[in-house]
């Protein structure tokens, strides 16, 4: 998207990320666009998992349960090879796609006969098959597939964080938009993907893919797009690599529409691609959120309290690896790390004397999902962490990370 152009971290904010490149862009746009949704003068509400600040939704298919990503920043919408056959579907060729998680390759272009989300019914659909490896190591949950704008583009959708629900209806009138703020989105200048929102960022305009497939982040990007705002604002630099420099910074003052929020976390982060600007989840969260893709609008109506944001937290981050079951050092403040020899990573085998190796998938997800977010809380935590051949344990503590 990537977090998926959507998954990157994010899965990337996956799809976005796998940013999906098409020989004609006249054929992509036909493709793309086809397709129905069945259920006429529909209003219903289906529920969805949110888990590690992502939306999953369950797809059923022959009588079998499979479980999707729901992902505005996706491109296309994606079925895994290994559940392709579960689908009436017809080739139509192939098409190039590369990203940072599935570097440059050729795969199939399909159209799936029908889709069935919750009892939603979708018709020739325009998606792509590909090995999902990469969410092996992303999600504890098992991700059969993405829901990308191929569908989303064919209903109006109302997510509800709170909730964990989605409306989903044909027509937007259906959908109580009474008290939101309506604002108007746009496509990429090839003219189809993904929707983009403009951004105001402390007097900076740039436009952001809507990205559902982002759940490590509320803005996105790569640093090229705002060196201004890094030399004007208070920011963190991160950095485990001598030539790259990851950073947080404050933005004093956002503008999305009509909408005005103050001291908002950006983050910019080299592995995002320079192609890649991003707003998702942690934002979207606190706002009851309507899509209207075949007119371009978004609607945001306040659920919750919107936080400001400040540049505070540990010296280093970490992100976990599913597929391994382990914690890994994914960020450090630039002069600790260099300082302690810390490198992206570097395995921590415990945190407080609690050990964290060596745990079975259920263990580890449970452990990630509940005790790994008490114990950062804590105000001091001590880790143990493995590099090569050597194990060291550092004292961290939270703390204001400005320069």
């Amino acid at each position: 998207m990537k977090e998926l152009k959507s998954i990157f971290f994010t899965l990337l904010f996956i799809f976005l990320s796998i940013g999906v490149r098409a020989q004609s862009n006249k054929d992509f746009k036909v493709w793309a666009s086809q397709g129905n949704f069945e259920n006429n003068h529909l209003f219903t509400e289906i529920p969805f998992q949110y888990i590690d600040n992502y939306i999953f939704v369950e797809i059923i298919q022959n009588d079998k349960s499979f479980n999707f990503l729901f992902d505005t920043g996706a491109d296309v919408t994606v079925i895994n090879e290994s559940i392709l056959n579960e689908f009436d579907f017809k080739s139509v060729g192939e098409m190039k796609i590369s990203g940072p998680l599935v570097g440059v390759d050729k795969k199939k272009k399909i159209v799936l006969s029908s889709l069935n989300i919750a009892g939603l019914k979708f018709s020739n659909i325009g998606a792509i098959s590909i090995d999902l490896k990469f969410p092996e190591k992303k999600y504890c949950n098992v991700v059969h597939g993405i829901i990308g704008s191929t569908v989303i583009k064919k209903a109006k959708w109302q997510i509800n964080y709170k909730k964990q629900t989605i409306i989903v209806a044909n027509d937007i009138n259906d959908i109580d938009t009474d008290n939101a703020v309506k604002i108007k989105m746009g496509l990429p200048s090839n003219g189809w993907g993904a929707d983009t929102i403009e951004l105001k960022l402390d007097g900076v305009i740039s436009d952001f893919v809507l990205d559902t497939g982002n759940g490590r982040n509320k803005m996105v990007s790569h640093p090229i797009y705002f060196s201004r705002l890094l030399r004007n604002n208070p920011k963190t630099n991160y950095g485990l690599f001598k030539s790259e420099n990851d950073y947080d910074l404050i933005i004093k003052e956002m503008r999305i529409g009509d909408i005005v929020i103050k001291n908002q976390l950006l983050s910019l982060e080299w592995e995002v691609g320079n192609n890649l600007k991003l707003l998702g989840n942690k934002f979207l969260e606190d706002y009851l959120v309507t899509l209207d893709s075949e007119n371009h609008l978004l609607y945001l109506e306040s659920i919750n309290e919107i936080k400001e944001d400040e540049l505070f937290g540990f010296e280093i981050g970490f992100t976990p690896n599913f597929l391994t079951n382990k914690i890994e050092v994914k960020r450090g403040l630039k002069k600790f790390s260099k300082k302690n020899r810390i490198k992206k990573g570097a395995i921590l085998l415990a945190i407080n004397g609690q050990n964290v190796v060596n745990l079975s998938n259920e263990q580890f997800c449970e452990f990630w999902r509940t005790t790994w977010k008490e114990i950062m809380n804590e105000n001091k935590v001590r880790v143990l962490l493995k590099q090569g051949r050597r194990n060291k344990e550092y004292i961290l503590t939270k703390k204001e990370l400005t320069e």
